[in-house]
């Protein structure tokens, strides 16, 4: 079912739980509440905010855009520096307090100044992995090794970028996870995550706020790496009591990095598991037809002067879910529209930026005073 840390006894599974999707009502003002505005770039896909907590950084196909926050004023900007002519663009952006690190779907990584955007380093993907193809050549058929390059997936969707304190984690189609540094963006260490011939490309990377693990989602299992040596301590995925279906497209870790919450898309559903233990816990069956949470987020909200610890969880068709955790499984307090590509604030807990995937517009929301 899953493969615990070395060292560590198996519990048994638990049974099924299946969120019932209840509602309570909403205290607060959480679907009015909050800034919004629109923002100059063109098909918009990853957000990131700055470590001070004053900036929000947004990347698409024509490049990458700084904007204030709370007010959403554009403080600067920069083209996309690349040669990728098939699919042009930044498709992902972390930030760090001396460097914008953006990707586009080649691999290649990029740092930007983060005040004034320009671009100051550029690194090519460096291939490890090559795959049999074929060609004719005068008449005949030839084999040849090509390389594999670039990123899984297309623009949108789940980071497959990360960041510590001084590396840099980039998740490619070849299945390896690539650690650069910060401040040069050489290549540190690389791991492949699967083996044998059969290619799965790298989906999802979440560095743990909290337990510093960085989380990989490939096909549909979650690596959890320990930082910085990227041993692997567990690998969670489904199994006879384990209903996870379709391949992982989001992974966040909350509650102090004791939780960790991963999506699918075959459910499409939401899992908890325990991470002291590597137990799956239970699973947020969501609707039908509404898409898959392809975007998780865990902000911590204060509701009558305790801490409340919440999920944010937005699907590929725009829906947008708030649930309070506490209890197993979480209870939904919010669904609605809105939903897009999330970042939260490393200096104020409870405060969230979206992009609104429909309209590309930012808005501001927080979980304080919601129960």
């Amino acid at each position: 079912v899953r493969e615990p840390m070395v060292g560590k006894s198996r519990s048994p599974a638990p049974a099924l739980q299946d969120a019932t999707m209840v509602r309570e009502p909403m205290v607060g003002n959480w679907e009015d509440g909050g800034m919004t505005s629109n923002i100059s770039l063109l098909n918009p896909y990853a957000i990131a905010i700055s470590a001070d907590g004053a900036s929000v950084y947004v990347v698409g196909r024509e490049g990458l855009v700084r904007v204030r926050l709370p007010s959403f004023e554009q403080l600067s900007d920069a083209a996309y520096a690349g040669w990728n002519t098939h699919a042009p663009g930044y498709s992902d952006v972390v930030a760090s307090p001396t460097s914008i690190i953006c990707a586009d779907l080649e691999g290649t990584l990029y740092d930007h100044d983060p005040s004034t955007c320009e671009l100051r380093l550029e690194r090519h993907y460096q291939p490890t992995v090559f795959e049999l193809a074929q060609r004719t050549v005068a008449n005949k058929v030839e084999s040849f090794k090509k390389e594999v390059v670039g990123l899984y997936g297309g623009f949108g969707g789940a980071a497959r970028l990360a960041l510590s304190r001084d590396s840099v984690f980039l998740g490619g189609q070849d299945g390896v996870v690539t650690v650069y540094s910060l401040r040069t963006l050489n290549v540190i260490a690389r791991v492949r995550l699967t083996e044998g011939p059969e290619l799965a490309g790298i989906r999802v990377l979440h560095m743990g706020a909290s337990s510093q693990r960085l989380y990989c989602g490939a096909l549909s299992m979650v690596h959890a790496l320990s930082t910085p040596s990227l041993a692997v301590e567990a690998k969670l995925h489904g199994g006879p009591r384990v209903p996870i279906f379709g391949k992982v497209c989001g992974i966040v870790e909350g509650n102090g990095g004791q939780l960790l919450f991963t999506s699918d898309t075959g459910g499409p559903s939401i899992h908890l598991w325990d991470t002291t233990r590597w137990e799956w816990l239970s699973r947020i069956e969501l609707a039908q037809g509404g898409g898959a949470a392809c975007y998780l987020a865990a902000p911590v909200g204060n509701t009558g002067g305790r801490d409340d610890d919440h999920l944010l969880a937005a699907t590929d068709t725009g829906r947008l879910l708030c649930f309070r955790l506490g209890r197993v499984p979480p209870l939904l307090i919010f669904e609605g529209g809105g939903g897009g590509a999330m970042a939260t604030s490393p200096l104020c807990s409870d405060l969230v930026v979206i992009m609104e995937q429909q309209s590309g517009c930012l808005m501001t929301r927080r979980c304080s005073g919601l129960s």
